[in-house]
């Protein structure tokens, strides 16, 4: 009895693996079965019993799948279920594709033999995908305008591609004038454009290069602001059309951008003080005005934007000067002394005021004139204190029968009297003989006193003439008078200059008015210092001054040299001076820059801005030092730039 229960406990203590539970002939092998479907695998084990997790056996070919074993039913899967051997038993087979981008077609590589489902739904039975890495791209797709990508995969894209969707295609429109612009009736579509034709239909004037119409921003109040979303079509500059679409209010011209708003107590649109606020539109319930200039905000008919009346004593514009001492009361016939024919308004520069001689009557002659013709008297207030140069430059005509007077005299007086006489200035006698040009006067003014200005002829002369007055200043600091940009007379005053030079027209308020990168200035020979220097009022900050005053551009013209490069990308360091540096040549670099006033530096026949679009040097006349110039390469189709076709 006692052993058999020893036996029993023996027995009961075999819950594992351990051969010391139970007697060796007890013992038999057991497997890990690690999936728990009753098969196991793996190097065998002893126990008295089968716990769990274990198995009799080691038949199951994946224990890590409890739905493999032996006996399983086969499933197309690409998997031996029953462990058999084989996969997929017992199901059709074909041949299939891997579809990378998830389009349902496949490309031909790679492909794998397979049934239905086995390899998941990334492989299909087609091979007709031309760019798997693109899921719009496939045999059912829409042909569209993209770049000559074949959508469809049948070989053709685009325009070569009669089913490309119509509405994926560009209109473009015929632009015979070669402007840029296209001809709204002359219409095509197509996805790339073709030689001729434009993507706009923006041409005013088909046949006129000159004249475009374009989509504008449209500017209905007439404040210089576009409206974001309202388009109007039209010609550049035209009215009613903007370059911006910044207006909140293209309703009212007094509401456009962000600005400061202040209060207006009169309700003119001026007001005073510190701003109420800022932003595009006013705040409600204050009476508020978009601009600060008010002198007496209880009248709504004086502020700085108001119109001076030249004889009520009041100070409409608010510019500190009544009646006719302001400047807009130039003209006014309330201000014009007895002896005057037209007033002139008080501004520092007057240019191109046209009149005539003829029928005038002969009140005066001029200490500096030989004789007395009609003559014409205007009547000026200087704006302020200055050296001011008045002239009637472009009057002269060698032909008096157009209607041109040969002026001879011009006088500047304190008031009618001839005894008033302050300057006066003849005609000036050219080079050539005989001819006469332009008289004019320097006058050191005042401010606000009024002078009166006196155009005479000579002898039998009468006709029209243009009267200009400028004030010696140098406004852009090109080193250049705003009389002497305005006007450019053909000697330089000796008042200013000391010398006789030339100088053409520019613009007084633009130190570079062709825009080549080379002031003014500077390209008409100005010098640091001397007779050619800069004036006294040019800012030595701005100016630069012309390193070899014997070599001179125009000013007018960008490309003096007509070589395709801007003078300032010739002077690259914009001093005036052509810096010579050394003609290169075969295994000789050249150095320096190219010259503004020679459209070929080194001549070597091929154009300095030729040389330039192709790569070569316009400084060296073999670019690659390889036995041939330039020029014979490119005329004979070798590479100016490869110095080993050189030699074919």
């Amino acid at each position: 009895m006692r052993w058999s229960v020893l036996l029993l406990v023996g027995l009961a203590g075999c819950e594992g693996v351990s051969e010391s539970d139970c007697l060796p002939e007890q013992q038999f092998d057991i497997f890990v079965d690690a999936d728990g479907d009753g098969f196991g695998t793996g190097l065998p084990e002893s126990a008295c019993e089968v716990p769990a997790g274990y198995s009799d056996n080691r038949v199951d070919c994946d224990d890590d799948n409890a739905e493999v074993f032996p006996g399983a039913e086969e499933v197309c899967n690409a998997i031996d279920d029953n462990c058999d051997g084989k996969r997929d038993e017992g199901f059709p087979l074909e041949l299939r594709y891997l579809d990378s981008d998830g389009d349902g077609f496949g490309s031909l590589f790679p492909a794998q033999l397979s049934c239905e489902g086995a390899l998941g739904a990334e492989w299909v039975l087609n091979p007709d995908d031309c760019d798997d890495s693109n899921a719009e791209v496939n045999p059912l797709a829409q042909e569209i305008c993209n770049d000559r990508i074949d959508d469809d995969c049948d070989g053709e894209a685009d325009d070569d591609d009669s089913s490309t969707l119509f509405s994926s295609k560009t209109a473009y429109y015929e632009d015979r004038d070669t402007d840029g612009f296209g001809d709204i009736d002359r219409e095509i579509f197509r996805c790339e454009p073709i030689v001729g034709y434009v993507d706009n239909f923006n041409d005013c004037a088909p046949n006129d290069p000159e004249e475009t119409n374009s989509p504008f921003p449209a500017d209905r109040d007439l404040d210089g602001y576009g409206a974001q979303y309202d388009q109007v079509m039209s010609c550049a500059g035209y009215p009613g059309t903007a370059d911006n679409t910044i207006d909140c209010d293209d309703s009212n011209p007094d509401v456009n951008i962000d600005r400061y708003w202040y209060n207006d107590a009169d309700g003119d649109g001026w007001g005073v003080g510190d701003p109420e606020s800022f932003g595009c539109f006013p705040p409600n319930g204050l009476s508020v005005g978009s601009n600060v200039g008010d002198c007496d905000d209880a009248d709504p008919a004086i502020n700085d934007g108001a119109d001076e009346i030249c004889d009520d004593g009041i100070d409409q514009n608010c510019n500190g000067k009544i009646d006719c001492i302001d400047p807009e009361c130039g003209p006014d016939s309330t201000c014009l002394l007895d002896c005057v024919d037209q007033g002139l308004p008080g501004y520092e520069t007057i240019t191109d005021v046209f009149e005539t001689t003829v029928g005038a009557g002969n009140d005066i002659t001029l200490s500096c004139n030989f004789g007395s013709e009609p003559d014409y008297w205007f009547q000026w207030r200087a704006p302020a204190d200055g050296v001011y140069h008045i002239n009637t430059f472009g009057s002269y005509s060698r032909d008096i029968s157009d209607g041109w007077v040969n002026l001879k005299t011009l006088g500047v007086l304190e008031d009618c009297e001839a005894e008033s006489e302050i300057e006066c200035g003849r005609y000036f006698n050219t080079l050539r003989a005989g001819y006469y040009y332009d008289p004019r006067v320097t006058l050191e003014a005042e401010e606000d006193k009024l002078y009166v200005i006196v155009v005479d002829g000579y002898r039998r002369y009468e006709g029209n003439f243009k009267l200009g007055i400028a004030r010696f200043e140098d406004e852009d600091g090109d080193g250049l008078t705003n009389p002497e940009e305005l006007f450019a007379w053909r000697n330089l005053s000796a008042a200013v200059r000391g010398v006789d030079t030339t100088v053409v027209k520019t613009d007084p308020w633009n130190v570079d008015t062709d825009g080549d990168g080379i002031q003014d200035g500077t390209e008409q020979g100005l010098e640091a210092s001397g007779v050619l220097g800069p004036h006294e009022t040019t800012d030595l900050k701005i100016f630069i001054p012309d390193a070899d005053p014997t070599t001179r551009t125009d000013p007018r013209e960008a490309d003096n040299d007509q070589d395709g490069l801007l003078d300032g990308e010739e002077d690259t360091n914009f001093d005036g001076a052509f810096d010579i540096g050394v003609i290169g040549g075969n295994g000789t670099v050249g150095t320096g820059e190219t010259d503004p006033q020679d459209r070929d530096t080194d001549d070597d026949t091929l154009s300095d801005g030729d040389e330039v679009a192709l790569g070569t040097s316009p400084v060296d006349t073999d670019s690659d030092d390889g036995g041939r110039p330039d020029d014979h390469e490119v005329r004979n189709g070798t590479d100016p730039l490869d110095p080993k076709d050189d030699l074919l």
